[in-house]
C-alpha cells in the first residue's frame, strides 16, 4: 500500500513535469470490490484521509475540501459518483491528490494498492461502446481481472 506520494513525485504539490517513464505508470486503486487506475502523471500524491469541510449546494458526491499545503481543494467521493453504496468516510480511506482541469482535487478511494506499469499487450483503449463513459480512457488486463483506467479530468466534471 502507498501511503506517501508516489516516488517518481514524492511530496510535490504542484506537479512539475512528466517523464516519459512516469507516462507509461498507473496508480491502481480500489473502490468497493473493483479496482481502477490513474497514470501516475496525473497523481500528485497519495494521503491518508483528513477532516473535511462540507461546502452548501453542491452535488452529493462532492464532500467538501480541504486545506493540502496551502491550498484549498475539492474532494470527490468516487464511490458516490460511481453508485457505489454510500459510506461515510472512514480513516482507513485514501485522498488521491491529482491536477485536473487545471486545479488540484482529492478523490477520496477506500485503498491505493500499487503503482502498475503493464506490459503494452495489457493495455487497451477503450472501445467506442463505451464511449457514453467519459472518465474511461483503457483497461489493464491483470491476471483473472481488469483494471478500469481513468482520466482525472472528466472525474472532475458532472456525470
Amino acid at each position: 500500500m502507498i501511503d506517501q506520494a508516489p516516488s517518481a513525485l514524492a511530496g510535490r504539490l504542484p506537479v512539475t513535469g512528466e517523464t516519459q517513464s512516469a507516462a507509461r505508470h498507473y496508480v491502481v486503486f480500489r473502490l468497493d470490490h473493483h479496482h481502477y487506475a490513474l497514470p501516475l502523471t496525473q497523481v500528485a500524491r497519495v494521503v491518508r484521509m483528513v477532516a473535511v469541510t462540507p461546502v452548501p449546494d453542491e452535488p452529493p458526491w462532492i464532500l467538501g475540501v480541504i486545506d493540502m499545503a496551502g491550498q484549498v481543494l475539492p474532494v470527490i467521493d468516487l464511490r458516490q459518483r460511481f453508485a457505489y453504496p454510500p459510506r461515510p468516510p472512514a480513516l482507513t480511506d485514501r485522498l488521491l491528490i491529482t491536477h485536473a482541469t487545471g486545479q488540484y482535487l482529492a478523490l477520496m478511494v477506500d485503498e491505493v494498492l500499487k503503482v502498475l506499469e503493464p506490459d503494452l499487450a495489457q493495455l487497451e483503449v477503450a472501445c467506442m461502446a463505451l464511449a457514453h463513459s467519459q472518465p474511461l480512457r483503457a483497461t489493464i488486463r491483470e491476471e483473472d481481472r481488469l483494471i478500469l483506467v481513468l482520466d482525472a479530468e472528466q472525474l472532475a466534471l458532472a456525470p
